[in-house]
């Protein structure tokens, strides 16, 4: 039986195997275009007044209060327009292995998972001098109140959508392959 030798030349590989493996120890590029899908989908979330379920209607008291200081009619969670309020807070931050969104207002916790009436006890509240409708004037006064005052129903803006996942999946399979 005679002898052989094979000899692969697999440097190739071992080239494409290396730019592999260093694109994959620092994602950022790819971490900051899923960021940007992520924040675009959050964006339309607010636009349509949620998805993929609709978010419930404001109480009679907020559209009333939203009527009051001339916002009304207005989308849902959308007060101050793209740029202000909840919306305009939401920014993301791409790392190496993970992107990081986040919502820089304190209420944003309540908006995406509800709260109810009282849940977060009792506040010393202060009242300005007013003139009710029937011409009564009340004076200036303190009084202790419910934090919330109402129940605020769980308006998730804060959701990837079961599309945006293809869109990320595309981005990550486009940066390997750039290796």
């Amino acid at each position: 039986m005679p002898n052989f030798d094979v000899k692969i030349d697999d440097s190739g590989l071992k080239r494409l195997l290396k730019r592999l493996t260093g694109r994959l120890r620092n994602l950022t590029p790819v971490t900051r275009e899923i960021g940007e899908i992520v924040l675009e989908s959050i964006q339309r979330n607010f636009q349509v007044g949620g998805r993929p379920r609709r978010w419930r209607r404001l109480s009679r008291a907020t559209i009333a209060q939203r009527k009051r200081i001339r916002r009304w009619p207005g989308k849902i969670l959308f007060r101050q327009g793209p740029a202000g309020g909840l919306m305009g807070s939401i920014s993301y931050a791409p790392g190496p292995d993970r992107v990081t969104l986040s919502a820089r207002k304190v209420y944003a916790a309540v908006h995406q998972f509800g709260a109810r009436r009282g849940e977060f006890g009792r506040v010393l509240a202060t009242v300005r001098q007013y003139t009710r409708k029937d011409g009564v004037t009340v004076r200036a006064h303190t009084r202790r109140m419910l934090v919330p005052w109402g129940t605020i129903p769980a308006r998730p803006f804060m959701v990837v959508q079961t599309g945006d996942w293809a869109e990320i999946k595309h981005a990550v399979g486009n940066y390997l392959r750039r290796a």
